[in-house]
């Protein structure tokens, strides 16, 4: 069918990848491959931002380069042909001479650890690349996708400041031209078809070629961003047959403004559909500013998100609000159909063999209605929603002329509260209606509960949503509470620093460059994932438990055993010591569980093969059979039961009980907290290698 290799400039160089596996990602590729280690892998999901790497294409309209940001955990290596990739190693001179952002990441003392230190430098790098000025919002919004646990935002954000204050003039300027010359040298005019071991990777130019493909192939896998996609790769270890990736076809990315509709091609990011949509809604701003971070939204489509069917997709409710249609296309010829009419139930949607979704109708914004979107998340960005609420009204005379009200994460589907609407029609826009649409929405609606929320909080998530866009639109809510964010970045970096320190004491607030920090921003420094692995290196695997509390009845390991590329298959038998790890000595955690399961993730047991992809699957192989137990799954069974961690340890000074008797006025209740991921970025990797005389070297992960 075509050329089998994929082409991209990297360094400088074209660089053409053939013969590999359709599901390598960038960032397996960089690190197994072409060992780039500088790049790390902190998630393999997209949260984190620890691989992020910039892509260059060339700019049709002025004839350069434009950068864009994206995650290479979850970015597939085929995805790239006719792309430049920038990593952290290529921004320093052969001179040695740092960029400007990594340098000014060194003067403010901008990493600790410096594990995450080349995804904030890779994220900078794009936005010093971008045109206009980078106000701080802006720098804020370009690490928002980029997480740090140890250093603190507060020095990154001064060094970005820094680094951005003046000319933007670097080496990849200088050489923009050659490398544009490059790019086009490799731009493909056909489609591009990958085989191996049995898979394939189609990128079809043209919806016509794409028609063709899925009609020959209806069951495959369609991809654009793979901010879905690639973590059924890396967390789920799918395999996928057959991959059509879209991000090739002129016609999924359009973006014109055509009778009545803003029409949006489905391969268009979110980054480059945002503009037209908050031109005509600016409602909308806050809410797309919350999709994800930069990097997700530079790679994540529009229509991924609609076609991929999610009861929890951020763009649904709106988009059902608006009363969009889709335009859903195959070899046969296209169609158009309500988004409402899409969803037909969970993981089915209104999608024949062979069919596609060719572009989003989003209707132009009519004079005199209102409308509110809303998300409910556990973090302010770069976080799935609980609830997510769209309301669109009309009002005539006060009483209530067009009324359409849509959920996410309430049902199997986005859907429309019916019988809430239904309340709500012809009558007077006023308390006492609201009321009685809040009282109908159980009759539309039995939400689940999952780790993200119960049905009881998404219940009344929902009410409380409604009246909320009720005060807003009659005046009498208190505040606005997402003025601040449609105004300004959404993202959490709203820092501020008011100190001016003694000037004997100045020092002490000074930014001193780390020991380490050239090492941390060009990529350099050493982590344990990163060692050149030595001959023979044996990779291990745990297989864990998946209920917090239960008594092992069968643990059938013959399948994992019989995997090829294993090794060996260790349970608490195996270990020829004590099976205890306590960290204070009181043996009451074990290394492999003997019987009683004690809590969610325990190791069961470990799986020994000749590389990682290999264990990782094979112990999901195993056969494990437990007898469920009751469990202590919150902090108030914990204490009625005096079920403690340890037991407690006091420190005592004085005699508090007394001075509180006989204190004239006393307080008394409860206070809670919420629970605290502790989101470190290096993942826990460890090597061991024999050494003479018997011993170990032992080489450990530590965060």
């Amino acid at each position: 069918m075509s050329d089998s290799a994929v082409r991209f400039v990297m360094d400088g160089q074209v660089v053409a990848v053939r013969d590999f596996d359709p599901q390598l990602t960038v960032l397996d590729w960089l690190r197994t491959r072409a060992s780039r280690t500088g790049t790390k892998e902190g998630c393999a999901e997209g949260d984190c931002g620890a691989c992020t790497v910039v892509l260059g294409e060339l700019d049709d309209r002025s004839g350069g380069i434009r950068y864009r940001a994206v995650n290479a955990c979850i970015q597939l290596l085929a995805t790239l042909d006719g792309c430049q990739l920038i990593t952290v190693e290529d921004l320093a001179g052969e001179d040695g001479s740092l960029h400007p952002v990594q340098q000014a990441l060194v003067d403010r003392h901008g990493s600790q650890c410096g594990f995450c230190t080349p995804g904030f430098v890779m994220s900078l790098f794009a936005l010093y690349h971008q045109p206009g000025e980078a106000d701080r919002r802006a720098i804020e919004e370009s690490i928002a996708g980029n997480l740090c646990r140890c250093t603190g935002y507060r020095p990154i954000l001064d060094a970005a400041a820094d680094a951005l204050a003046g000319p933007r003039d670097d080496q990849f300027s200088a050489v923009e031209s050659e490398t544009a010359e490059l790019l086009r040298s490799i731009r493909r005019d056909r489609p591009l078809h990958l085989q191996h071991a049995g898979r394939q990777f189609f990128a079809p130019a043209s919806a016509k070629e794409l028609g063709q493909v899925l009609a020959e192939r209806p069951e495959a896998v369609m991809v654009a961003g793979a901010t879905d996609v690639g973590l059924w790769i890396t967390k789920q270890l799918a395999s996928i047959d057959t991959l059509v990736y879209l991000g090739r076809v002129a016609d999924l990315r359009t973006l014109v403004t055509r009778n009545d509709f803003l029409e949006i091609g489905a391969a268009v990011t979110y980054s480059n559909a945002m503009g037209a949509l908050t031109e005509h809604y600016p409602e909308l701003r806050s809410y797309l500013a919350r999709f994800g971070a930069l990097q997700v939204r530079n790679a994540g489509t529009l229509g991924g998100n609609i076609a991929n069917g999610s009861p929890i997709g951020d763009m649904a409710p709106p988009l059902f609000a608006l009363g969009a249609r889709l335009v859903l296309r195959s070899a046969a010829g296209s169609r158009s159909v309500a988004i409402g009419d899409f969803y037909i139930e969970y993981g089915k949607q209104d999608l024949r063999p062979g069919e596609f979704l060719e572009k989003i109708l989003v209707p132009l914004p009519v004079p005199g209605r209102l409308f509110r979107v809303y998300k409910l998340s556990k973090r302010l960005e770069q976080d799935i929603s609980a609830v997510s609420a769209a309301f669109l009204l009309e009002l005539e005379g006060g009483t209530v002329r067009t009324v359409r009200i849509c959920y996410g994460g309430m049902a199997g589907v986005p859907a429309r509260a019916a019988a809430c609407e239904k309340v709500l029609q012809g009558q007077g826009w006023d308390a006492d209606t609201v009321e009685r649409a809040r009282a109908a929405l159980p009759d539309d609606f039995e939400p689940i509960s999952d780790w993200r929320a119960s049905a009881a909080y998404r219940m009344r998530a929902a009410q409380d949503l409604l009246l909320r866009f009720y005060l807003e639109t009659t005046g009498e809510a208190p505040c606005r509470l997402d003025d601040r964010s449609a105004d300004e970045s959404a993202t959490g970096g709203r820092a501020q620093r008011e100190l001016q320190p003694p000037k004997d004491l100045a020092f002490v607030h000074h930014p001193l460059a780390h020991d380490s920090a050239v090492k941390h921003v060009t990529g350099e420094a050493v982590y344990v994932d990163d060692i050149r692995e030595p001959a023979g290196l044996l990779h291990g695997y745990f297989g864990s438990s998946r209920c917090a509390h239960g008594r092992i009845t069968r643990m059938d390991l013959a399948a994992v055993e019989s995997e090829p590329g294993v090794v060996a298959v260790l349970t608490a038998e195996d270990i020829p010591g004590e099976n205890d790890l306590s960290p204070m000595h009181t043996h009451d955690e074990e290394i492999l569980c003997s019987g009683e399961i004690q809590y969610h993730g325990q190791v069961l047991f470990a799986v020994v093969a000749e590389d990682r992809e290999t264990a990782r699957r094979a112990a999901r192989l195993a056969v494990v059979e437990v007898e469920e137990l009751p469990a202590v799954t919150e902090i108030e069974q914990a204490i009625e039961q005096r079920s403690w961690v340890a037991e407690p340890r006091e420190m005592k000074r004085g005699d508090a009980e007394s001075a509180i008797a006989g204190a004239q006025h006393r307080l008394s209740g409860e206070l809670n907290t919420g629970g605290q991921d502790h989101f470190y970025l290096e993942g826990h990797v460890s090597m061991a290698v024999p050494q003479e005389d018997g011993d170990l070297l032992i080489q450990s992960s530590s965060q």
